[in-house]
């Protein structure tokens, strides 16, 4: 029964802070890029 306590545990808090970094990532690149094109 321990086996598979372990097996479901999921890092709740890990996968959104991933998930986050993502959206942020994506936010900065896509605002640079629309700076590069308004600029160009």
């Amino acid at each position: 029964m321990h086996e598979t306590e372990e097996t479901r545990f999921v890092p709740k808090g890990a996968v959104a802070f991933f998930i986050a970094m993502l959206i942020l990532y994506a936010v900065i690149w896509l605002a640079t890029y629309m700076v590069m094109v308004v600029w160009r």
